[in-house]
């Protein structure tokens, strides 16, 4: 895995772990058999799996899933567990090769805004009969303190709804509505779910985090070519992180999952 990417899930880890909904991941946890294999979708470094080691059994048997070898080979290294282990899958091509059935239970943080309408529509075939939690899943564009111009916070808003919107290897992105279109239907399974807003909410103290997301926007705007002056954004947000007043609010969601007759919780 290239230094930038290490970087990035690093910093992103750290506001996960201080936003996510502790209350829904006991909840997932307990609804755990002793037997039950949890599978992490989309696992990169494994920073899902070590935030519910703190609430899983010691011995609690856990599956990481991903398509790149090189993040599975960083996952492995900084999670040594027998427990454990890592698979790589490509799972827009190859979801139905997953474990299924009463032993199994899903999770995933930071990925499903990445997927499709086909994509969550198979998956809820595959995860309706299981505990699911699905955590710090991207549900709008961030907003920022001071504010930029209508015109910039206009701009920047359309471009990045729709770049979340394109193909990310599932087809044609659901993006910032994911978590609603999955809880619609988990819900229409007859599940019983629960979603909790679970915002970054980052000042000077994520001055990592916050100019990653700053390069990273404009970037990605000026492989666009939008109309936007992006060099001359992105200097002013980074002055005011310097200044130490720059605030940032990215808006994320968890969801968790029960379906039909697991109301209560396993021992």
């Amino acid at each position: 895995m290239n230094r930038s990417a290490e970087t990035w899930l690093r910093a992103r880890e750290l506001a996960d772990t201080r936003s996510r909904n502790e209350l829904l991941a006991r909840q997932f946890c307990q609804h755990l058999r002793p037997d039950t294999t949890v599978i992490d979708l989309g696992c990169g470094g494994a920073a899902n799996l070590r935030y519910l080691s703190r609430f899983l059994r010691v011995e609690q048997p856990c599956l990481g899933i991903d398509h790149d070898p090189d993040i599975l080979a960083c996952a492995a290294e900084h999670l040594r567990t027998p427990s454990v282990q890592f698979r790589r899958l490509d799972l827009a091509r190859h979801l139905s090769h997953l474990p299924r059935g009463p032993q199994t239970a899903f999770t995933a943080s930071a990925f499903l805004d990445l997927a499709s309408q086909d994509f969550l529509i198979r998956f809820v075939e595959l995860a309706r009969e299981t505990p699911l939690l699905i955590a710090m899943t991207a549900s709008g564009t961030p907003r920022w303190d001071p504010v930029e111009t209508e015109f910039e916070t206009t701009a920047i808003d359309e471009f990045l709804s729709a770049h979340r919107r394109s193909d990310h290897g599932f087809g044609p992105s659901v993006g910032y509505d994911a978590a609603d279109r999955l809880s619609e239907l988990l819900s229409a399974a007859g599940c019983s779910v629960t979603t909790v807003q679970t915002d970054w909410n980052l000042d000077f103290r994520d001055a990592t985090l916050i100019r990653l997301l700053i390069d990273g926007i404009a970037n990605r705007l000026a492989s666009l070519k939008c109309d936007l002056d992006i060099n001359r954004w992105r200097e002013r947000r980074l002055q005011l992180l310097a200044d130490a007043v720059l605030v940032c609010t990215v808006p994320h969601r968890d969801l968790l999952s029960i379906p039909p007759g697991r109301g209560g919780t396993e021992q």
